[in-house]
């Protein structure tokens, strides 16, 4: 039996490739499903076993998606010399990295602490593809749209069952433990984020309705590093974009006469218990910082090898904890976990293509991608990136699109000048 799923996985792959490079929405799907499955399903429903590694399904959707994308003509197209500086030095760490703790640890170990940042590029590489290629805009307006209400469906169900939680609440679901808010913070990530590229970008009334919404809940699910998220995402729009600061600041007026006639009726007491709780509880907080420290020392404590190239992958993230207890789980800050398997090199790289990501999309006056570019920059210093955040991390490192599609207008009508290149506006002046 063992043989005969290594035999059908080649032609599994195969086949999902060649249906995935003729249906591409079959990809943005498979990113949705992983999105608003994060809750209730731990992707652990291992599919075959290849020389120790076990196969779950976001490994073959990575493989499928990474093959789709280089057999696709033109997709790759189109590096600047300055993002090959940026990100083939970050390939090269991973790569130098997983060949050493493979090595050291053998392949199941060395995978195994590889298999999702392999996710991330995977998913990543794709989208970032698609951008070369014609209808991508409408593509990414629809997975905005549909997983901006998937989730608020899945959200508003959890909160029928459970309510809205607590942040020092768990239960186990599957055999995992999880938060008993509405969303886990990746989805409450992606929420307000797809929500806030529908409050900026649509003209509908009831698609910016639903955008306001996706924010709320985001809030509402009182995790305090996606608020920190989104306030500097609105923060940096408000600065960066006069037109999008009169509407974010209009919405922003309504809301909050909303807030206060429902605070001024008592409505409120219910929801303002829980988020002082969040606001107040430093537990999660203190332990997340301390474990920071303590793998940081210790890497710096190992030379100037691991310091610019980090540790090999399988290495594991053993430390004690307050109380001298023994933790294991990676630390919650993505910079910091790519310092500690790419090392400086490596996170330094990560953090330049953030970076210029941001400033393309400011000088591209791409409300979406800055928004999401400051957003995503922000919650790394919280918490790990998961796998299904690769459409939005793709946006934010390139801005809309690559060129030939910078300027295609969204489906709904005229184009909208918070997603036009300046170049592009200037030239249609000139006509």
């Amino acid at each position: 039996m063992h043989e005969l799923h290594l035999l059908m996985l080649p032609a599994t792959v195969a086949l999902l490739v060649l249906l995935v490079r003729q249906l591409p929405q079959l990809g943005w799907l498979t990113i949705a499903f992983f999105i608003v499955s994060a809750y209730d399903y731990s992707g652990y429903t291992q599919l075959a076993d290849f020389g120790g590694v076990a196969i779950y399904p976001a490994d073959l959707a990575a493989v499928v998606l990474l093959v789709a994308i280089v057999l696709t003509p033109d997709a790759l197209r189109g590096l600047r010399p300055v993002e090959l500086w940026i990100w083939v030095p970050l390939i090269l760490s991973i790569l130098l990295s997983l060949s050493l703790g493979i090595q050291g640890f053998g392949l199941g170990v060395g995978a195994n602490e590889a298999r999702a940042l392999f996710q991330l590029i995977a998913f990543t590489t794709w989208v970032w593809g698609r951008m070369r290629l014609p209808g991508f805009e409408p593509s990414l307006r629809r997975f905005v749209i549909l997983t901006g209400l998937a989730l608020l469906v899945e959200a508003a169900y959890h909160i029928y069952l459970r309510g809205i939680g607590q942040v020092d609440q768990l239960i186990e679901i599957n055999g995992q433990l999880v938060t008993t808010r509405p969303l886990v913070a990746g989805q409450a990530l992606i929420l307000g984020l797809l929500g806030l590229a529908m409050v900026i970008g649509e003209r509908r009334p009831a698609l910016r309705l639903l955008g306001l919404l996706c924010l709320a809940l985001a809030v509402v699910c009182q995790h305090r590093s996606v608020w920190v998220a989104l306030a500097v995402a609105l923060l940096v729009l408000v600065v960066a974009s006069p037109r999008v600061r009169g509407r974010v600041l209009a919405l922003g007026f309504i809301c909050g006469v909303g807030l206060l006639i429902a605070y001024s009726a008592g409505l409120l007491d219910p929801l303002l218990a829980k988020f002082d709780l969040a606001y107040h509880s430093r537990g999660t907080l203190d332990d997340r910082l301390l474990a920071t420290r303590t793998l940081i020392d210790q890497q710096d404590a190992k030379g100037p090898s691991a310091v610019l190239l980090g540790q090999p992958f399988g290495t594991g993230f053993i430390r004690r904890n307050a109380s001298g207890d023994i933790e294991t789980f990676a630390p919650h800050n993505y910079y910091v976990l790519l310092y500690l398997r790419v090392g400086l090199v490596g996170a330094v790289c990560f953090a330049l293509g953030m970076l210029r990501g941001l400033r393309v999309s400011l000088r591209r006056h791409d409300a979406r991608a800055i928004s999401w570019s400051a957003g995503l920059i922000t919650y790394c210093l919280a918490y790990n990136l998961p796998v299904y955040a690769a459409p939005l991390l793709a946006v934010a490192i390139t801005a809309t699109a690559a060129t030939g599609n910078e300027a295609e207008p969204p489906v709904s009508g005229q184009p909208d000048r918070s997603r036009i290149p300046a170049t592009a506006v200037a030239a249609k002046a000139r006509r």
